[in-house]
C-alpha cells in the first residue's frame, strides 16, 4: 500500500480540492516526469490557469462481462458501452448530490474572483473544477471518435488523455481503433474523493455504480441530451450543500426505478439497505458529504480536518501492516496486544 511507502512526516492529502496554493504560481515546481510527460505539462499550462490541473478525483472502470458479450459485433459491443456512457451522463447529478466532496478552495486556489461566492456541492465537478472544458460526443462510437480526433486536429487538445470527460470509452491502444476493436471498459471520472474513506470512495459508491449500470443496459435509453445532462449536472454542483436538491423529485423517482429494478434481478440485502439509505439522504441534505464536510470548516479551510484524516489513515495502515507483518512472520499477535492497538484507531 502507498501509505506503507511515505516517508516519516508524510501524509496523503484525503480531499479533492488542493491544499492552499502560492499566489505566486511561479512557485510551484512542475513534476519532474519524463522529457515528453513534462513537455506535455509545460504546453497544456499554455491554455490553462495551473491551479485546474490540481483538483482529484476517483477513477472507477467499469468493463462488462465478456460471457454477456462473446457472441456479440464489436458494433453491438460499442453499442452498449455508448449506452452505459449516456446513462451514467444523463444521472450525473445525482452522483454529485450524494456524493459531492469539494464545497470550497483552500487559500488562493481560485485568483481575483474566479471562483463561487458561496459554498457548494462539488467545486470539481463544476465548470470551475478539473482541466480541459472540451464536450464529448455519445451520440454513437463514430460520433465519441471523430470529436476527439478533429480536437486534437484542430490544436483544442493536446492529446487522446487531454480529453478530461465524467465518462470516457477505453481500451489498450489509440482511440482509432474502438470502432474495429471495440470498447474494453468504461472510466467514470465523476466522483469527489471521499474524505471518510481510507482509499477515497465507499462501498455504497461502488455499489450504487454497478446497480446503475446495471440498470442501464437492460432498461430503455432515456432521450439523448448531453447538453441537458451536463446543465443539471451543473446545477447540482453549484447548489449551497445544506439546502435541499432542486432535483429532489427527479433523484427520488431515479431511486424508485432503481428499487423497482432490484426487486426483478432480486439484489441482496445489501443492495436495498443501500438504497434506503440513499432514499433517506435524498430527503435530508444534511447526510450528504458536501454538508458533512461544511461542517469541518475551520476559518474558511478544511486542512485542520483534512489532515486528521490523514494522520487516522496513516495510522491504521501502519497497524495493519504491523498486524499483517506478525502474521507472516509466524507470530500471532496476543489478544491484548490487538485490543490495545485495536483502541488505538
Amino acid at each position: 500500500m502507498l501509505r506503507n511507502g511515505l516517508h516519516p512526516g508524510e501524509l496523503l492529502w484525503p480531499l479533492s480540492m488542493p491544499p492552499a496554493l502560492p499566489r505566486e504560481r511561479k512557485l510551484i515546481d512542475i513534476a519532474h516526469a519524463s522529457a515528453e510527460k513534462r513537455q506535455y505539462f509545460f504546453n497544456w499550462l499554455k491554455s490553462h490557469e495551473l491551479q485546474e490541473a490540481t483538483p482529484c478525483g476517483m477513477h472507477v472502470n467499469l468493463g462488462i462481462n465478456p460471457k454477456l458479450i462473446e457472441n456479440l459485433t464489436i458494433a453491438e459491443i460499442n453499442q452498449l458501452y455508448i449506452k452505459l456512457a449516456q446513462g451514467f451522463l444523463h444521472y450525473r447529478f445525482v452522483l454529485t448530490y450524494f456524493f459531492g466532496a469539494s464545497p470550497l478552495g483552500e487559500k488562493n486556489y481560485f485568483l481575483d474572483s474566479q471562483g463561487p461566492e458561496k459554498l457548494v456541492r462539488s467545486i470539481r465537478q463544476s465548470k470551475y473544477g478539473f482541466g480541459t472544458k472540451y464536450t464529448g460526443e455519445f451520440q454513437d462510437i463514430e460520433h465519441y471518435q471523430e470529436r476527439i480526433l478533429s480536437g486534437i486536429q484542430r490544436g483544442e487538445l493536446l492529446a487522446e488523455h487531454d480529453f478530461h470527460s465524467p465518462v470516457r470509452l477505453r481500451r489498450r491502444g489509440s482511440i482509432k481503433e474502438l470502432h474495429i476493436k471495440g470498447t474494453e471498459y468504461l472510466e467514470l471520472r465523476m466522483l469527489d474523493l471521499n474524505p471518510w474513506s481510507s482509499v477515497g470512495i465507499s462501498s455504497d459508491e461502488l455499489d450504487l455504480l454497478l446497480l446503475m449500470a446495471a440498470y442501464f443496459l437492460v432498461t430503455p435509453a432515456s432521450t439523448y441530451d448531453l447538453q441537458k445532462f451536463n446543465q443539471l449536472n451543473e446545477e447540482v454542483a453549484l447548489e449551497t450543500p445544506t439546502e435541499q436538491c432542486q432535483y429532489q423529485d427527479m433523484i427520488l423517482a431515479f431511486l424508485s426505478s432503481l428499487e423497482q429494478f432490484a426487486a426483478i434481478i432480486q439484489v441482496n440485502q445489501r443492495g436495498y439497505d443501500l438504497l434506503g439509505r440513499l432514499i433517506k439522504i435524498a430527503h435530508q441534505p444534511d447526510l450528504t458529504i458536501s454538508d458533512r464536510l461544511v461542517r469541518e470548516i475551520q476559518n474558511d479551510s478544511l486542512t485542520p480536518f483534512a489532515i486528521k484524516q490523514s494522520e487516522n489513515f496513516q495510522t491504521r495502515s501502519m497497524l495493519a501492516h504491523n498486524l499483517y507483518k506478525g502474521f507472516t512472520e509466524g507470530r500471532i499477535p496476543s489478544a491484548q496486544e490487538l485490543i490495545h492497538d485495536i483502541s488505538a484507531l
